[in-house]
């Protein structure tokens, strides 16, 4: 199962997959789980740092035992990461895919170099996501300058990726205003080269807004945020509980149901459920 499969049928009829990101096994299995209860595809994402921090291999062996488990139709994905070696690494060690950040890069040097990683993914039989404007902090109130659609457009080219995430004017993290939009780019990509395009920063968006860039061609579709506060209100409410033992146990019990359920939700809002079935 590749990036490709998984993301064509979605730009071609109209949905998009939903990509979470996971921290440990508990959010991990509750992806899974809900892949599995509503026949959804999913990609399960990884941030650089987490993944440095447990290990490449760890992650490769857990999707692997829940994915067997279940028959979830699912890839693994290392989400922004802008070293190739760790890059190379990870995609050694049998994940999928992995967006390769050249946001912090001049320009050429991110078209060479990401071109250069998609070589090295095509020896894994692996798929690169491209990025080359840097998505910024809804914290840090970032204003994010989108270089010319023709740009873009030269970058898909030249560097065959599989994928490409646009600067639309989304931010990563828990937006403090709204968010000046520009979804109007996304058609301009499409019309040029048809590959199918990914929305970071979707914690706080509507519903409403979410369908409307899936009809303009974003066929992936980035969670983060959402999910860590899943987690977070977890650990809280149950060490908040007077006179209860906090039990590791039933603390990852609730984390995997409580991220089942928000997981669920938005693959219905993403029309990506029963698409497996």
């Amino acid at each position: 199962m590749s990036l490709t499969d998984l993301l064509r049928p979605a730009l071609s009829q109209g949905y998009a997959v939903p990509a979470f990101n996971v921290v440990d096994g508990a959010m991990l299995a509750g992806v899974i789980d809900a892949a599995h209860r509503v026949q959804s595809p999913v990609i399960v994402q990884v941030s650089e740092r987490i993944a440095r921090a447990l290990g490449p291999e760890h992650f490769k062996v857990a999707f692997d035992q829940l994915v067997n488990e279940t028959g979830a139709t699912a890839v693994l994905h290392l989400d922004h990461c802008g070293d190739p070696v760790f890059t190379e690494k990870c995609l050694e060690a049998g994940w999928d895919s992995a967006l390769y950040d050249a946001s912090d890069l001049p320009y050429e040097e991110a078209l060479r170099t990401t071109a250069e990683v998609v070589r090295t993914a095509d020896r894994y039989g692996a798929e690169i996501e491209g990025e080359f404007e840097r998505i910024g902090r809804a914290s840090l109130a970032d204003v994010v300058m989108a270089r010319p659609v023709s740009d873009s457009v030269e970058f898909i080219r030249r560097t065959g990726v599989a994928c490409f995430s646009p600067a639309v004017g989304t931010l990563h993290g828990r937006y403090v205003a709204a968010p000046n939009l520009q979804p109007e780019r996304v058609d301009a990509i499409v019309r040029a080269c048809r590959i199918p395009q990914v929305l970071h920063g979707a914690t706080g968006l509507d519903d409403e807004t979410l369908q409307d860039f899936i009809g303009r061609g974003i066929a992936k579709i980035n969670f983060s945020t959402v999910l860590k506060g899943v987690h977070t209100d977890s650990v809280r409410s149950h060490a908040a509980e007077p006179g209860r033992e906090l039990e590791p146990l039933n603390l990852f019990l609730d984390i995997r149901a409580r991220v089942t359920k928000v997981v669920e939700h938005y693959m219905t809002v993403l029309c990506s459920h029963g698409r497996t079935s």
